[in-house]
């Protein structure tokens, strides 16, 4: 049952076994890496069977190539874990093949104008307009901010997404999801309605080793944020979130009103006061969870941080040591 597989496709060339494979992603970024490991040289294998030639690995790839992986367990078909291009080669004891998922196409559009206001879907779609091959990204927005003055002069789409984010003061999450999507949303604000739990994990019994999670400890951090705004006339509009204490005051110039600046100001406040777990916790492959998916987790040792969390970082592991997730949880569901 927990016999490790991988196909994995670089190019016109297949893998499989156990290779060092590490994903890495983060709701907070929509760059997917990837690093996969490759012995020097590698035997081929032509209608099934294992020729007497080897080859050097490296020299069949071309920068840009596609790639997949594929990654499981036992007679299971892998279920694939990365799709992307490859960046880059790196020669020495192993290969390393660095790759990029398909934040590389937007690396390499081209973005230019003026948006007097604007709303952050129609933003997102600009960010993923001219993708080499007429690729098309899907949008998926949970985020109802509206944006003004906003200026991009020959700037690549994920550069255009960094704008965004930037004038939130980072309180915007843009990433990739599972599922292929561009996604933006303020994670902390949306922690509470009706979600979709994919996995349930107890410590200790489908986690591997002992938990890297630990209480998090909010009081040292403001709990308090004022947000303002200058108007095109002269005025202020300001918007306060969260309890007394200390204060973290920001002017914010491109959040067009009111409502938006309330959002922000809420999410802001929310990465300041959270309770529940912070740090990380390793699991197997199974079951299969991502980024911005919602775990269960729950540990006898500390049952008052027992709930649903929201998954901000995920890095997928595979090699000769084994196999798993190390998961990043966010918020806890209702706090």
């Amino acid at each position: 049952m927990y016999v490790l597989k991988s196909e994995i496709t670089v190019g016109r060339y297949r893998f499989s076994g156990v290779q060092d494979v590490r994903i890495s992603r983060s709701i907070y970024t929509p760059v997917e890496s990837a690093i996969i490991r490759l012995p020097r040289r590698a035997s081929v294998v032509r209608d099934g069977r294992v020729m007497n030639e080897r080859v050097v690995t490296g020299r069949q790839f071309e920068i840009g190539d596609q790639v997949d992986i594929s990654l499981g367990y036992g007679t299971d078909a892998p279920r694939r874990e990365f799709s992307g291009y490859l960046q880059r080669i790196l020669h020495g004891d192993h290969i390393v093949l660095e790759c990029e998922g398909a934040s590389a196409l937007l690396r390499q559009n081209d973005i230019t104008g003026f948006w007097k206001r604007a709303g952050l879907p129609d933003l997102l779609r600009t960010a993923a307009l001219g993708l080499p091959g007429g690729v098309d990204i899907p949008i998926c927005c949970t985020a109802d901010l509206t944006f003004e003055n906003v200026v991009a002069s020959r700037v690549t789409g994920l550069a255009f997404l960094d704008m965004l984010v930037g004038y939130t003061d980072g309180a915007l999450a843009i990433y990739i999801d599972a599922d292929g999507r561009l996604c933006a949303t303020l994670p902390y604000s949306n922690s509470g309605g009706d979600i979709q739990v994919d996995a349930t994990f107890k410590m200790g019994y489908n986690t591997r080793g002992e938990s890297g999670l630990r209480a998090r400890n909010g009081v040292r951090q403001p709990r308090m944020v004022r947000l303002a705004k200058r108007t095109a006339i002269g005025g202020l509009i300001s918007a306060t979130s969260g309890n007394a204490g200390g204060v973290y005051a920001k002017t914010l110039g491109h959040l067009a009103d009111q409502a938006t600046l309330e959002k922000v100001a809420q999410e802001k406040a929310g990465r300041f006061n959270h309770s529940g777990y912070e740090g990380s916790l390793r699991t197997f492959l199974r079951p299969r969870v991502g980024i911005g998916g919602w775990v269960g987790i729950y540990d006898a040792k500390y049952p008052n941080n027992d709930g649903i969390y929201l998954i901000e970082g995920l890095t997928t592991f595979f090699g000769v040591l084994g196999a798993g997730y190390e998961i990043v949880p966010g918020v806890k569901h209702g706090a």
